[in-house]
C-alpha cells in the first residue's frame, strides 16, 4: 500500500492529464508550527470547486477537524470529496460528471 503522500502525487498527475486547465492545489503539511490543514486539495476545474480529503485507503476516516473543513467548503459552494485508492476511478468521473454539467457561463 503506498503512502498518503504517493497516492495524492500519482492522482495529481491523473487529474493534471484529464482535466487540462485545472487549477490543483495540494495544501501543505505544516505540522505544529501552521495548525490543522482543513483537507488536503483545492480543485478547481471549469468552475467548480473541490475540496478533497485523502486517504490511503478506505477503512482511514477523516478527522473531526477535516470533515469541519470539507462541511464548511461545501456550505460555501465546493464540492466535497474523501478519495481513496479504492474509489479513486469513481472520483475522478464524478469530478468529470460534474465539471460537464456547468458552462463557463454558470
Amino acid at each position: 500500500m503506498a503512502s498518503e503522500r504517493v497516492f495524492l502525487s500519482n492522482f495529481r498527475a491523473k487529474v493534471v492529464a484529464r482535466f487540462p486547465g485545472c487549477f490543483y492545489y495540494k495544501i501543505p503539511d505544516t505540522g505544529p508550527l501552521g495548525g490543522k490543514k482543513p483537507f488536503d486539495v483545492i480543485l478547481m476545474f471549469r468552475g467548480v470547486t473541490f475540496a478533497i480529503e485523502a486517504k490511503r485507503d478506505s477503512k482511514q476516516k477523516p478527522t473531526d477537524i477535516q470533515m469541519y473543513g470539507l462541511k464548511q467548503a461545501a456550505m460555501n459552494g465546493a464540492v466535497s470529496l474523501i478519495l481513496n485508492p479504492e474509489n479513486e476511478k469513481d472520483t475522478l468521473a464524478y469530478i468529470e460528471e460534474i465539471a460537464n454539467g456547468r458552462t463557463e457561463e454558470t
